[in-house]
Parts: C-alpha cells; structure tokens; sequence
C-alpha cells in the first residue's frame, strides 16, 4: 500500500471521527471574540495604544495572535495527533493497517500528511470565518474601517502562520515518538510540556540557537521588530532537520513495538 493510500484512509477516518471537531474550535472562539468586540464585551488592543478601528486583515491578525500566543491551535493539535497514533496503537486498532501496509514508516507519513492537512484546512476555516465575521458584524461599524489591507504586515502575518504550522508538525512527530511506548494521555500531557518549555525557551536571550526554530518565528517581537528573510529561512531549516530525526526516531520506535 503505498503512502498516498495510507493518506486517504486516514483522511477518511478524520473526517468520520468527531474528535476531529476539535479543530473547528479555534474558529468558533474567533467569532467569539468578533461578537464580544461587537458589543463591546471584549476590547482588543495593538502593541502602542488602544485602536479604534481595525481593516479585515488587522482584525485577522489579532485574533491568530491571541489563538497562537496561548497555544490553543497547539494543544488541539497535540490531543488530535495523540487520539490518531499513540490511541490507536494501545487499542490495537492500528493492527490492521500494519497488517494491510507491510512497512510501517509509510504509516507514520501518511498519519503526518493527514495530520498536515488537518491543521492546513482548521487554519482555512479560521480565516474564512474571522473574514466573513469581520464584514458582517464590524466593517460596517465605527469599529472597522471597511477594508481588507491595514497596517499590519502581510509578509510577517504569513511568516507566522508557517512558524505556526512548522511547530504544529514538530509536536506531531513528537506524539508519535513518544506514543508508541505510553498512553494517549500521557503523550498528551509530555508533548504539551515540551511544547510550552520550546516557548519559554524562545523568549531567552541567551539561547542564541533558539533562533533557529519556529518556536522563536513564532513570536511577534521577532516578526515585527527583528525580522530578516535570512534568519527566518534558518529557523525553517534548523526546525525541518529536527522534524527529521524525530520522525526516524519514532519509525525505529515503532517498528520494534509489538502490536496486539
């Protein structure tokens, strides 16, 4: 069975699983927040001073801002991607997968690519629904100013929905790691750890080589006022190479697991 094969089926078993709801939360607190600013329940506030009117793309990148600095697009990812691989190896239903594919890495690529997908299609959902939340409750209001563009930085709002994203892959190949050995909730609670510690760490003066990871591209201090093509391309190849050795570390691992 080739890796594309693995990719449907698992993009099948996504969509017919209603934990994969999860993901539709980032957009539902999105529009939360586009009826709380609405009525004046929630206020939001740039770097410098409070702004009275935001463009649609502005708008967008508050709220992407305030959905990754939590890390609530990561934890959901996290629970996703332990419910996928480390609930299915303990529960033995990835017995018959192992048994159709023959090579288990083509198993751990598809999971990923599937994984990939996911978070491509949640963060799609997300914009469309701040867009359309924008020009159906705050365009039209002193609170907007009716366009699209604004002051905020397209380039560096893109740069950190990759940063994003790259980190999004890192945790993943971190739940399957690990998850071959220990339960879904204890890959849970571990891959959460190491991804609020990479966070901590990026924010560290002194740990020069945390530039070199999506954790540190992640962050608007860097985007905004430090930001160089060169430094950001770095900490895209620095994150893929670790992505790299975590993904053979679990295929190692999960060709020596038995499974029942």
């Amino acid at each position: 069975m080739r890796i594309f094969e693995v990719y449907k089926m698992e993009m099948y078993k996504m969509f017919k699983r209603k934990n994969s709801l999860i993901l539709v939360i980032p957009s539902l607190l999105a529009l939360l927040i586009t009826l709380g600013y609405k009525s004046g329940a929630v206020k939001i506030t740039s770097e410098e001073a409070l702004v009275t009117a935001y463009s649609c793309l502005d708008f967008f990148g508050v709220i992407w801002t305030f959905l990754s600095g939590l890390g609530i697009i990561g934890i959901l990812i996290i629970l996703l991607s332990s419910f996928q691989f480390s609930g299915e190896v303990h529960e033995g239903q990835i017995k018959m997968m192992v048994l159709r594919v023959g090579k288990r890495e083509k198993i751990i690529y598809g999971k990923l690519l599937s994984m990939i997908t996911m978070i491509i299609l949640s963060i799609g959902l997300l914009f469309l629904v701040s867009t359309a939340g924008y020009y159906m409750f705050i365009s039209s209001s002193d609170l907007g100013t009716g366009t699209f563009l604004g002051t905020m930085s397209e380039k560096a709002l893109i740069f950190s929905i990759l940063s994003t994203v790259i980190t999004s892959i890192f945790l993943i190949t971190i739940t399957y790691a690990i998850g071959v050995n220990m339960n879904m909730f204890m890959t849970f609670i571990i891959t959460l750890v190491v991804m609020y510690v990479g966070k901590y760490l990026s924010g560290l003066e002194n740990l020069k080589f945390m530039k070199y990871t999506s954790f540190f591209s992640e962050r608007l201090d860097f985007l905004f006022n430090d930001f160089t093509n060169t430094l950001f391309i770095k900490g895209f190849l620095g994150s893929f190479l670790l992505i790299a050795l975590i993904v053979l570390l679990g295929i190692m691992r999960f060709k020596k697991v038995d499974i029942r």
